[in-house]
């Protein structure tokens, strides 16, 4: 892991260090399980993390999913309003985001999917 790899002391908004500390955590977990994957994965991940899920704020609800990674055939999955691109145009549609049973589950399927880069959205 990262030596610079520290939850920030400032992250802006007060409002918003619980939940990067919670990415923080889930991200070293993640790295410390899997000691042969890249140590800049853990800090990209939290970066991803604030930004698809604006701080823990927008995630399909009662999904754990905060990037967004969409369910396969067979996983459980949150149905949510989402904005897809179709025929060239942006529209607004419902999608079925897959279902972690915790963040740090979350954080292990995103890391697999960033080093393994086998899983396409379709």
């Amino acid at each position: 892991m990262s030596p610079g790899f520290r939850t920030p002391a400032r992250t802006g908004d007060r409002a918003q260090r619980p939940a990067v500390r919670l990415a923080v955590l889930a991200a070293r977990a993640m790295l410390k399980a899997h000691p042969d994957w890249p140590p800049a994965l853990g800090p990209v991940q939290v970066a991803q993390f604030c930004l698809e899920s604006g701080f823990g704020k927008s995630m399909p609800a009662g999904s754990s999913n905060p990037f967004g990674i969409k369910a396969r055939d067979g996983e459980a999955f949150a149905e949510a309003d989402t904005w897809e691109v179709v025929g060239g145009q942006r529209v607004r549609c419902k999608a079925r985001f897959r279902k972690f049973g915790s963040l740090a589950e979350a954080f292990e399927s995103h890391g697999r999917l960033l080093v393994e880069r086998k899983r396409q959205s379709g």
